[in-house]
């Protein structure tokens, strides 16, 4: 738990604490190797062959899951949206030295997941299947358990939101202390995720929707600036798809007033720090001077 010492902080009378859940592992780091725990406990004890999962062609996911099965012994396929080029990137790459089989598929066959005829073709009764970004109720009740490892006392806890698989699973142990989760929205799904939080009655979760910077993976000079200038002071990575936008609405909603003075803020740091390599190879931006974390 990482104390943040900001003049802007101390203006606004706020203590920030980052939970550093990006040093847990190097490839299976912050809230993929929670989502993946359970899954991988759920698939040995029912003595399972293989893992099929889906994902982008940077996905943390995928990458994550490939080393701990690689670790495991366990086979795994990921399909993957886009085309076959994609697996000379780092993020593939490195899943295919780990033994990861992928098979490339179109985006609009990708949206039908599970129910996709190459799904059923290739998925026997000895795999098991974990959602893309280990988006289940295993992996809610692994990102549950952050709750638990949190011991100073706190009024906002405040997350990235992809899919919201680890937002809700905070927030289902969070509303029993009577505490705040913030989510900040890094693509556009503001809709899905509110609906989400209805179906699921989590009314502890408050979502920010303008801080996506155009959409998934999109971005612009100011939220780099704000990456490269947070690395500097406090040599803390972060990565310009998720935990950069996250962080940098801390700031912002600070200097708007948005939080009581008095108030103590925890920022949970999701991990995802390898997809910087894929964002540098799409985008030649500054962010290649973090190429080497």
């Amino acid at each position: 738990m990482q104390p943040i010492k900001e003049n802007l902080f101390k203006k606004h009378d706020l203590n920030l604490f980052i939970k550093r859940d990006d040093l847990i592992h190097k490839h299976i780091s912050g809230n993929k190797w929670r989502k993946l725990k359970y899954n991988f406990e759920d698939c040995i004890n029912k003595n399972k062959k293989r893992i099929i999962t889906f994902g982008g062609a940077f996905s943390n996911h995928v990458v994550a899951l490939s080393f701990a099965a690689k670790l495991y012994k366990i086979k795994t396929l990921a399909f993957i949206r886009g085309e076959k080029e994609y697996a000379k990137n780092s993020s593939l790459s490195f899943a295919i030295e780990n033994g990861m089989e992928l098979v490339f598929i179109s985006r609009s066959e990708y949206k039908l997941k599970e129910s996709s005829l190459i799904f059923k073709k290739i998925f026997s009764k000895n795999d098991y299947y974990v959602q893309e970004g280990g988006s289940n109720p295993l992996g809610e009740r692994g990102a549950s358990e952050i709750i638990n490892e949190i011991k100073i006392n706190y009024d906002y806890l405040v997350s990235a939101v992809g899919t919201g698989t680890t937002i809700f699973g905070m927030s289902k142990n969070n509303d029993n202390l009577n505490k705040k989760t913030i989510g900040i929205l890094t693509l556009k799904n503001e809709d899905s995720i509110k609906n989400l939080i209805i179906k699921n009655k989590l009314n502890g979760i408050k979502i920010f929707s303008s801080y996506h910077f155009g959409g998934y993976a999109k971005y612009t000079e100011k939220l780099i600036d704000f990456i490269l200038f947070f690395k500097e002071r406090y040599n803390i990575t972060l990565d310009p798809i998720y935990t950069g936008k996250a962080l940098f609405a801390i700031y912002d909603l600070t200097q708007k007033g948005f939080f009581k003075k008095g108030t103590t803020i925890i920022f949970l740091h999701t991990g995802g720090i390898q997809g910087i390599l894929g964002f540098n190879q799409m985008h030649n931006t500054r962010l290649r001077l973090l190429d080497n974390v």
